[in-house]
């Protein structure tokens, strides 16, 4: 039996980028290795993504090998059918899960070295907003129908009778919650990077390391406008709702591999030791911000004395060894 493109597509998407995913992660490790740091709780939440995303993934692949992805839901018997929602019912619930927990780490890697000063307010806030967001958007969705079994026990003709709350309303204020916090949490360490004593070169390198996430905003922008087409999905022909569903799952899982890759890239330094910048940052912004909380007092606060914080860890010991030589 020939795949459908949707199906391709779906597996294509689901091999690679979860292959890149977890050298990402593994490289993640290693480098926390090489610096001889405990790991972390950015560590093991972006490790637990990671596990949902290759979970999602064998899923979709085999969906689609089995010919449940890009087929008109007509042709389905109702065991096929069921087979298909629960799927499909499985991988919104982790989708959403892989969501939080890629930004739990980013906020998490911020507080790793972000550690003095008012952004310890800020990324407080926004790891208790993420957690927020995690925690409301999986029961929410979850109970979103008359019990939980009828997402998939209700036949094709009577979707969208069985929900409580509207799967796609809440599909769609959840991609928005989504946006906001991901503009929110890139955004944290700019006014630290531009109030730094550096070239502009150097902000724009040290920046372009934390914008790294903005391809995920991509993604979720994306897949809000194939969640607005699922919205209109009951006014549309039958044979046009599989398209919808395929697309916004695709969409879905690209945004949870590619938040899980780019959540592991500004933490990389040590395998390439003469990429400086993440070093330069840390230094300098961990200066800034003493240089601030004590100008009534210095002008200047020198490492060491910023060391003496049980609470500061030096930035020679987050970069490790290998910084501290290269650098």
């Amino acid at each position: 039996m020939a795949l459908s493109r949707p199906a391709i597509n779906a597996i294509v998407t689901s091999t690679v980028f979860p292959i890149i995913a977890s050298v990402a992660v593994a490289l993640r490790f290693i480098a926390r290795s090489k610096k001889k740091q405990p790991f972390g709780s950015d560590d093991w939440s972006i490790l637990a993504a990671l596990i949902c995303c290759l979970s999602i993934a064998v899923v979709a692949i085999w969906a689609a090998c089995i010919g449940l992805t890009g087929a008109q839901w007509s042709h389905f018997t109702p065991i096929q059918f069921t087979k298909l929602r629960k799927i499909q019912f499985a991988q919104i619930l982790l989708s959403h899960v892989i969501f939080g927990l890629t930004k739990l780490s980013v906020v998490f890697f911020y507080k790793r070295i972000f550690n003095l000063g008012r952004i310890v307010i800020a990324t407080n806030l926004a790891l208790a907003l993420v957690i927020l967001f995690m925690i409301t958007s999986f029961f929410t969705l979850l109970f979103c129908a008359r019990g939980v079994s009828s997402f998939w026990t209700t036949p094709p003709q009577l979707e969208g009778t069985q929900y409580i709350m509207k799967l796609s309303d809440l599909i769609k204020a959840y991609s928005i919650i989504d946006i906001v916090l991901d503009i929110t949490i890139l955004s944290l360490p700019l006014a630290p990077i531009y109030r730094m004593h550096l070239s502009v070169g150097r902000r724009l390198a040290i920046t372009a390391i934390f914008l790294l996430g903005a391809f995920c905003l991509v993604c979720s922008i994306v897949r809000l406008h194939y969640v607005q087409e699922l919205d209109n999905s009951p006014t549309l022909p039958p044979e046009k709702r599989p398209r919808i569903y395929d697309n916004n799952d695709l969409w879905a899982h690209l945004e949870a591999y590619a938040s899980t890759l780019t959540a592991c890239l500004p933490t990389l330094r040590p395998i390439f030791p003469n990429y400086r910048s993440l070093h330069s940052l840390v230094a300098s912004v961990r200066s800034w911000i003493s240089a601030s909380s004590n100008s009534s007092r210095q002008n200047n606060v020198d490492e060491e004395q910023l060391c003496e914080n049980r609470d500061v860890i030096p930035p020679n010991n987050i970069l490790g060894p290998a910084a501290s030589q290269s650098d």
